[in-house]
């Protein structure tokens, strides 16, 4: 069963739905069985999730004003976060391309980038960078 919940994002990816909930983060759902999908795990970001993409063994979740979160989904039942980037406004919308996150963040300007690296707990590395996009209005 599925936890009612604030679901403002999902992406499947393998035999699992990846939501993004506003009140408590990320939910891994079996969906291998569409007739009775369940929940395998989640980690509570602290934030509010607005968007998630998965790519390979990471779940980038957009934190609302937590920024990009990065939560290693190698082991669906038991997800943990392993970096972030603290965008500068408010992240709704995250997709990964090659080593590229792209952050939907709100703000002034139209594919402003930023090239800071994300901060990574663990001491684990990261070969791409965020880019921060950005809508007029």
């Amino acid at each position: 069963m599925i936890p009612p919940a604030m679901h403002y994002g999902v992406h499947v990816s393998g035999s699992y739905a990846y939501m993004a909930d506003a009140r408590s983060g990320l939910h891994v759902i079996d969906a291998s069985d569409l007739s009775n999908p369940y929940e395998v795990g989640f980690y509570d970001t602290p934030g509010s999730a607005q968007g998630v993409h998965v790519s390979g063994s990471y779940a980038y979740v957009a934190d609302l004003n937590e920024g990009l979160r990065v939560i290693d989904i190698s082991d669906p039942s038991n997800p943990y976060e392993v970096g972030f980037y603290d965008t500068p406004g408010s992240a709704t919308g995250v997709h990964v391309s090659g080593s590229y996150a792209y952050v939907a963040d709100g703000g002034k300007y139209l594919w402003e980038e930023s090239q800071q690296a994300l901060t990574f707990k663990n001491r684990k590395q990261f070969t791409g960078t965020a880019k921060t996009t950005e809508a007029n209005g």
